[in-house]
């Protein structure tokens, strides 16, 4: 955590449609706690003119000091009408926290609303002992 800042940011990566009260729970929950939260949602992810919607997500992804992913049936946004194929923001946000993970980058959680072998789907591999 940068010294000048007080707080944790937390980056919170989910889809938004079906699930706003929610997305409203868990934001009053961790700025509760103290949290700087950045979430789309609630529009406190930073924005910069010269990035795309899927760039600035990256960036907070790559900038936050946390990240919850929230992974629920709704599979999001942002994919590319022209390949079926292409992964949504809300994925390849979670991807890119998982790679960071990796890395030592951010602290990364990720809950889900779904059945475990949904996330295979998602490239997340889970084993008995994670999912205690």
């Amino acid at each position: 955590m940068n010294r000048e800042r007080d707080k944790l940011r937390i980056m919170v990566s989910s889809t938004v449609y079906g699930i706003e009260e929610l997305l409203d729970r868990v934001y009053t929950l961790l700025t509760s706690f103290g949290y700087e939260v950045w979430m789309s949602h609630k529009g406190t992810v930073p924005v910069f003119s010269n990035r795309t919607a899927f760039g600035n997500c990256l960036q907070a992804v790559k900038d936050c000091d946390l990240f919850l992913g929230i992974i629920t049936p709704n599979y999001g946004s942002g994919q590319d009408p022209k390949d079926s194929s292409s992964l949504s923001i809300t994925h390849q946000e979670i991807l890119k926290a998982i790679e960071l993970n990796n890395l030592g980058g951010c602290w990364l959680t990720i809950m889900w609303y779904l059945p475990v072998h949904y996330l295979t789907i998602w490239g997340i591999k889970v084993g008995l002992d994670e999912l205690i």
